[in-house]
């Protein structure tokens, strides 16, 4: 078992497209079982999958099974926290994107992405994600579209992809993307991925040496950690019985106290501290 866990300033900039929809943003949160999270927070920690719930309950009631895609066009990236700032300060774009790939673990500790090069371009891609199987358009569209806007911010402008893989089979609403509506679109594919040209990574020198986005940690993949980081952060609230917890997890108590035993910890250790 693993949690996925993502940090509360994507949820704010969600939040605030929503609001600019006139969505009723607090049912919608409630819903999603959010209504809890600090929004004045920006490093609190909260599961990704509540997230994505959260964006498609937006999408259902709007009917815009597109949702994903133009919130990410129309929003400012600064607003997705110090890790999105830092990924548009880099020298190029070669090392943006090897600040993504390397780091990205200090935004959430679910995404990998990595760069495939072929002769008529360079690729960056990323898997399929069981977790969000049955919200995957949403998700999917949702990133890359954030992929396209740091892409832009060091082509210029107008810029578009040639070509972009998609895991989705239907790819509705792809003609309300600035991004995708004139690209050529591959669906149903093994992993996502979106074409860059050569030329706009012909400088692939690391010459600018980050530190970690204002000091933020990366948020472990162990479960035990980052189970005892969501403790810590009081995620679950006064409500520590293990039903509750296991069920804001969307497990059973059983699986939760087996994935705390099986790794050589007692479940109650970690209510104790």
């Amino acid at each position: 078992m693993r949690l996925h866990l993502i940090r509360a300033s994507h949820l704010i900039a969600v939040v605030q497209y929503m609001h600019s929809l006139s969505l009723p943003v607090d049912t919608l949160l409630q819903k999603a079982e959010l209504d809890h999270v600090p929004l004045d927070d920006a490093n609190q920690l909260i599961l990704e999958t509540k997230v994505w719930r959260f964006l498609e309950l937006a999408a259902e009631m709007k009917a815009m099974p597109h949702l994903g895609g133009v919130l990410a066009e129309q929003s400012d990236l600064a607003e997705y926290g110090d890790f999105t700032k830092q990924l548009l300060e880099a020298d190029n774009l070669y090392q943006a994107l090897h600040f993504l790939i390397h780091k990205i673990g200090l935004h959430n500790n679910n995404s990998l992405f990595w760069l495939k090069e072929n002769e008529q371009c360079v690729w960056i891609c990323r898997p399929q994600y069981p977790y969000v199987k049955d919200k995957q358009w949403q998700a999917e569209q949702h990133v890359l579209g954030l992929l396209c806007k740091i892409i832009e911010n060091y082509a210029g402008p107008g810029w578009q992809p040639s070509k972009i893989k998609l895991q989705d089979t239907l790819g509705l609403g792809l003609e309300h993307s600035q991004f995708f509506s004139n690209a050529q679109i591959q669906l149903g594919q093994r992993y996502s991925g979106i074409a860059i040209e050569h030329s706009l990574l012909q400088e692939r020198q690391l010459s600018k040496t980050f530190a970690n986005a204002s000091s933020l940690e990366s948020i472990p993949d162990c479960f035990v950690q980052s189970f005892k980081l969501l403790l810590k952060q009081n995620y679950f609230g006064q409500g520590w019985l293990a039903e509750n917890i296991a069920y804001s997890l969307g497990t059973s108590v059983r699986t939760l106290k087996e994935s705390c035993r099986s790794r050589g910890h007692h479940y109650v250790k970690y209510l104790m501290k």
